[in-house]
């Protein structure tokens, strides 16, 4: 629907004159990417030109994930920050008619699926907690719920990897495969409450002002048997 706000910090590619013209990389923001495109895209809508943000979905490039806990807090909590940061910087665009489907679709669903959702999981978690302290849970009912929640979360990620699997064979062996649909069984307990603390953090420090530094991104590269290869360091500021 053309509704895209996000370019993968991987591999962008841009319109010069309009990034220029929209004023650029903000050197102050922590969502440098979607922020610039909302920028981007506010200049097109305001000068009522014709405009497209288009997603190629075959993989490009690779670009490396963190391979440590502390590394990968740092980045979510950035992101967290960045994102509290683009909702206030950019509020004009909440249900704007003047700014199309971004308006009206994109800038809402940043809202409340992506800048809500750890808060309302957050409070989901304590009233939870709440209602068991204070024996209010019906138990048979809660079981059967978070069974059924449980299920199909893990159903609709096995069912993406294995589709993804049989339609473009992106993985080497099935092995792999299987693999990934098992990460699903414990992204619930260990990776998601990490996703949703770290985001959490970066609200905090974002209201509390609190500085944060874009850190050093420690690379293990491809080569990774390679004993005498050093990780690779590199900082973005």
């Amino acid at each position: 629907i053309n509704g895209l706000l996000i370019v993968s910090g991987g591999l962008g590619l841009f319109d010069k004159e309009v990034a220029i013209k929209a004023g650029g990389y903000d050197h102050k923001s922590f969502a440098e990417d979607i922020d610039m495109i909302t920028r981007m895209r506010e200049y097109m809508y305001d000068n009522k030109l014709d405009h497209v943000v288009e997603y190629i979905p075959d993989s490009q490039c690779w670009t490396e994930g963190p391979n440590s806990l502390q590394v990968y807090s740092r980045q979510r909590t950035r992101w967290g920050k960045g994102l509290i940061q683009y909702i206030y910087n950019h509020r004009k665009f909440f249900f704007n008619p003047r700014y199309g489907r971004v308006g009206f679709f994109t800038y809402p669903y940043f809202f409340f699926f992506e800048w809500l959702a750890p808060i309302i999981e957050f409070i989901g978690v304590l009233l939870y907690i709440y209602l068991i302290a204070t024996h209010q849970i019906n138990w048979p009912y809660a079981i059967i719920l978070i069974i059924f929640v449980y299920t199909f979360s893990i159903m609709i990620t096995t069912l993406a990897i294995l589709w993804d699997q049989l339609t473009f064979r992106w993985y080497k062996s099935w092995k792999q495969v299987f693999g990934l649909c098992a990460m699903a069984f414990i992204e619930p307990f260990i990776y998601h409450p990490l996703v949703v603390f770290f985001a959490l953090r970066g609200y905090y420090f974002y209201l509390t002002r609190r500085k944060l530094a874009w850190g050093t991104m420690t690379r293990q590269g491809f080569d990774q048997n390679n004993k005498n290869s050093p990780p690779i360091k590199t900082t973005t500021n």
